[in-house]
Formats: structure tokens, sequence, C-alpha cells
């Protein structure tokens, strides 16, 4: 419901929290398990009415002891700790750069979940919640535009969608290569809807003619599951 980051200088859009629907909720009223694995202000599960003091919110550093134990939950969110953003030349929020410690902790935590019991039955998807400001030579499709106030510009400008972000699927069933399927962050969302048997709730985002998959092709479940524990340096 917002264009910019949320603060109460910005009136022009609502102030957190949100009452919205969401798929946490969804999760458990259909009686799965979800956590969201973050550190204090670093998930936007903060902004979100019924979320935001949740039981299931738990510190980032229990991931990998869930996940060494098989007790990770149905659908799980992971955010890097403060540091470990992986912004480009974010000198001014952290004075380095730390792209690459932020990769390597990414990489150790498919790692925990690689040698642990679930591995074999785990989908994982990472991705980024903003493009880090570098060029992209691909102009976004317009799917909606902004109907509210802002900055010079803001009114009428896009909204769906923006410059394209990665998004990488690691499973012992991911086939191999690139999916060049149109995806959007609502695609995550469509896969657990459709893995989970649970309907959509009102939303363009989760509507029929909305052109984002749900992920489904990215795997390949009549295929031997390869096993291997992935690799946590690149080769």
């Amino acid at each position: 419901p917002l264009i910019d980051n949320a603060t109460k200088a910005r009136r022009y859009q609502p102030i957190p929290p949100y009452t919205l629907p969401n798929l946490p909720s969804t999760l458990e009223a259909a009686g799965h398990s979800w956590r969201n694995y973050a550190d204090a202000r670093a998930s936007y599960f903060d902004h979100i009415a019924g979320l935001v003091t949740h039981r299931w919110n738990v510190p980032a550093s229990t991931f990998d002891v869930d996940a060494k134990a098989g007790t990770l939950p149905d659908v799980a969110w992971l955010f890097a700790p403060d540091g470990l953003s992986e912004h480009p030349g974010d000198f001014n929020h952290t004075g380095q750069k730390l792209v690459h410690r932020g990769m390597q902790w990414t990489a150790d935590r498919v790692h925990a979940i690689a040698t642990g019991p679930l591995w074999a039955t785990t989908a994982i998807f990472i991705t980024w919640d903003d493009w880090g400001g570098w060029y992209d030579h691909l102009t976004p499709p317009q799917a909606s535009t902004w109907p509210g106030g802002g900055h010079a510009g803001y009114t009428n400008s896009q909204f769906r969608y923006g410059p394209r972000v990665p998004c990488l699927v690691v499973s012992p069933y991911a086939r191999a290569g690139i999916n060049h399927t149109f995806y959007s962050h609502v695609s995550i969302v469509k896969f657990c809807l459709r893995r989970f048997g649970l309907t959509g709730w009102n939303t363009p985002a989760l509507a029929p003619g909305d052109r984002s998959g749900d992920l489904w092709e990215s795997f390949d479940f009549t295929a031997p599951p390869r096993l291997a524990v992935p690799a946590t340096v690149p080769t």
C-alpha cells in the first residue's frame, strides 16, 4: 500500500501497521506452521498488524538450530542481520562494502538446510527487496500506477512492475539453468498457495489475469532428487 519507505512524515501513503490479508495468516488459519527468522527491525513483518507481535517471529540466529534439528516450519522467511544486506557500496549504512559477506551468509544458510534432515523436501527461494540501484536495460511492463500523492512525479507513476531482481531457486528438484518465465515477488506467494492448496485473497496481484507465474516451472518433481550438498564457495 505504499510507494516509498514508511515514515510518519510521508502522509501521501498509509502509515504502518497495515491491516492486510497476508500469507502467514492464511497458512496458520489452514493449520500450517510458519516462522519469520529475523532480528528486530529487519523484516516487513514489523509493519503488518497481526504479525508484528506474533509468537512465530524469532531471531535469525535460531534458523540454523531448527535446520539442523529438522524442525523448520512449513514456510519460513529468513532475513539477513543488519550489516549483511548486500547493499552495494552502502558506506553511509555499514561503513564498508559487504556484498561478499552477505553472499557468504546466505550460502551458509543454504548449507545449514542441505546438511540437515529436511533437505530432500525443501525448496529455497533467494531474492532481494530491490535492485540495488544497478542499471537495468529492460523496461518493466506496467500493470498499475500509483494513485496517491508524494514528491514530484509520484502521482500516476508506475507502481507495478519495477526493475528486475535476481531469484535463485535451490532444491534437489530444481531444474538446472535459467528460467525465462515472467515472475515477480508475488510468485513466491502463489507457489505457497498452490503447494498447500490455499485460496488467495482479493488483490490484483493474485487475480487470475495477473501475468506473474507461480514458480512451479522451476521444478521437476518427476526427476530423481539431487541430494548432494551444494558448495558454499563459487566453483
